[in-house]
C-alpha cells in the first residue's frame, strides 16, 4: 500500500504543477488509455513478463489520473471510486458474501449477469459501449441476446442464414445502390461473427491472427523477391501469384 500512496501523491503533484498534466481532461487522455490497453494486450499475447509489468503500470497511472481529474471536478476521488467498486464486488458475489451458491465458474458468471441486469439494465442491449470496436460490439450484442433466448439453435441454421445474406449481397452488387450494398455487406459480417460465436471462437482474436499470417506472408514475399518496395508496382500479376505461393510453401516449412 505504501507504493500506491506514493503514486497518489505523485499524481496529485503532477496535476498541480506540471503544465501538461494540469491541461488534461477525461476526454483528452482517453485515446492514450486505449493505446495502453492494446500495448498490454500485445505484451500478454507475447508472454513478455517485463512488458506486462510496464504496461500494467501505465494503466495504473491512468486510473489514478482519471480519479484525480474527477476529484478536481467535484465528483469523486480515488477513495469513493474504490468504495463503489467494493460494494459492487460484494453484491455480485453472493456465493462468497451471501447465502447463494455457485459450483463452478459458469454459475458465477450467470449469477453476475443476473445481478448486474437487475440493477442496471432496463433494455436487452443496455450496457454495450457505443465506442467499442464494431467487431467486438457485434459479439457482445449477440452474446447478450443469446442469454435471453434470442439465438440460433445450431451452426447449421447460422450457415443457412449466412448463405442467404451472401445471396442478397450478390444481388445488391448487381445494382448501383451503394448504400444497399453496404447494408448487405454488413449483414454478411454480422452473420459470420455470429457463426464464430456459436463455435466459441473469439472473432476479434482470430482476425488478429489472420492479419498476422497475411503480414508474415507479404514479408516473406518481399524477402523472396529481393527488391525494394518502390519496384513492386512494376511486377506482373503472374509474378505476384508465384511469389504468393512460394511464400505459403516457405512458411509451412517453418516450425
Amino acid at each position: 500500500m505504501k507504493a500506491l500512496d506514493q503514486l497518489h501523491v505523485v499524481m496529485k503533484t503532477l496535476r498541480n504543477q506540471c503544465p501538461w498534466d494540469k491541461k488534461q481532461t477525461l476526454d483528452s487522455i482517453l485515446k492514450h488509455t486505449l493505446e495502453e490497453v492494446y500495448e498490454l494486450s500485445d505484451a500478454i499475447k507475447n508472454n513478455h513478463k517485463e512488458e506486462i509489468n510496464h504496461e500494467l503500470g501505465d494503466l495504473l497511472l491512468h486510473l489514478f489520473f482519471y480519479a484525480e481529474i474527477t476529484k478536481d471536478q467535484g465528483w469523486y476521488g480515488l477513495e469513493e471510486i474504490a468504495e463503489n467498486l467494493i460494494q459492487r464486488l460484494v453484491t455480485r458475489h453472493p456465493h462468497i458474501y451471501g447465502d447463494s451458491s455457485a459450483n463452478d465458474a459458469d454459475q458465477v458468471a450467470q449469477n453476475w449477469d443476473k445481478i448486474k441486469a437487475s440493477k442496471e439494465d432496463k433494455h436487452l442491449l443496455d450496457g454495450i459501449p457505443k465506442t467499442m470496436p464494431a467487431l467486438m460490439q457485434a459479439q457482445l450484442i449477440q452474446k447478450k441476446l443469446s442469454k435471453h433466448g434470442l439465438d440460433w439453435n445450431n451452426t447449421t441454421d447460422i450457415i443457412a442464414k449466412l448463405d442467404e445474406e451472401l445471396t442478397e449481397l450478390k444481388e445488391a452488387l448487381n445494382t448501383n445502390d451503394i448504400d444497399h450494398q453496404k447494408e448487405e455487406f454488413g449483414d454478411v459480417l454480422f452473420s459470420l461473427i455470429n457463426l464464430g460465436r456459436k463455435l466459441n471462437f473469439n472473432s476479434e482474436e482470430i482476425l488478429h491472427q489472420s492479419n498476422h499470417k497475411f503480414t508474415q506472408r507479404i514479408k516473406t514475399m518481399e524477402l523472396l523477391a529481393g527488391i525494394p518496395a518502390t519496384e513492386w508496382d512494376s511486377m506482373t500479376e503472374s509474378q505476384m501469384d508465384t511469389l504468393w505461393e512460394q511464400a505459403k510453401q516457405h512458411l509451412r516449412k517453418q516450425p
